[in-house]
């Protein structure tokens, strides 16, 4: 944890284990501290699989000086879910297509197709939430935070939009009925890195939707 002089203090912890298939998994989460004598809460939970750790050590170092504005990263990775949403493939020149990034690309992109399929549209925004302060890693620097969405969806024919009983369309959010849009709200959590040079690598996400509110017909 790199000195702090003011709360809320927040510390970076990783716990190595396995997953059901027995390969490595990482599990990155960032506790924090409003007060003295606050409990100590959970902010930001992210994992991984396959990938080495993180941290190999205990850490109070204050964080490497880098070219590139940590804080900046997740404005970047909304916009670059923006494009990819709007345009159905990912900007030119940005991040590479492999790992975490990939997989958060083909989630975007699937669930763009699975739009017209059931001719659906959808108002879709990406916006940075709140972050975690600048954390000290082995030759890294490294932040967790959110990204958030918002949506609004209706039919492309103007008609209601039906959930059925078994709530297959839109899940467990959502009950069954008819309505006439649906709004929906989403975060997923992202760590993401900096090296010395300046080069940024999102280390993973971890989320989605959790509200989706219907309005009657």
């Amino acid at each position: 944890m790199p000195p702090q002089r003011a709360y809320p203090i927040s510390f970076l912890a990783e716990v190595q284990e396995t997953d059901y298939t027995e390969q490595p998994l990482v599990v990155e989460a960032v506790f924090s501290q409003a007060s003295a004598g606050a409990p100590w809460l959970i902010s930001y939970l992210v994992s991984y699989v396959g990938a080495p750790p993180l941290l190999h050590s205990s850490s109070d170092a204050p964080v490497p000086a880098t070219p590139q504005d940590i804080s900046a990263v997740d404005g970047q990775l909304a916009s670059f879910f923006q494009t990819v949403f709007n345009t159905g493939s990912p900007p030119a020149n940005s991040w590479p297509q492999s790992g975490s990034i990939k997989q958060e690309t083909d989630t975007v992109i699937a669930d763009r197709k699975a739009l017209a399929q059931n001719k659906f549209q959808e108002a879709l925004t990406y916006s940075p939430g709140t972050h975690s302060p600048p954390f000290n890693a082995p030759g890294l620097e490294v932040m967790c935070g959110e990204i958030r969405s918002h949506s609004v969806t209706t039919t492309t024919s103007g008609s209601p939009i039906v959930q059925p009983a078994d709530q297959s369309t839109f899940g467990q959010e959502l009950p069954a009925g008819s309505y006439s849009s649906v709004t929906n709200d989403g975060i997923r959590d992202a760590c993401w890195d900096v090296n010395p040079s300046g080069a940024v690598a999102p280390i993973t996400f971890f989320g989605g939707v959790y509200s989706r509110v219907g309005a009657p017909v």
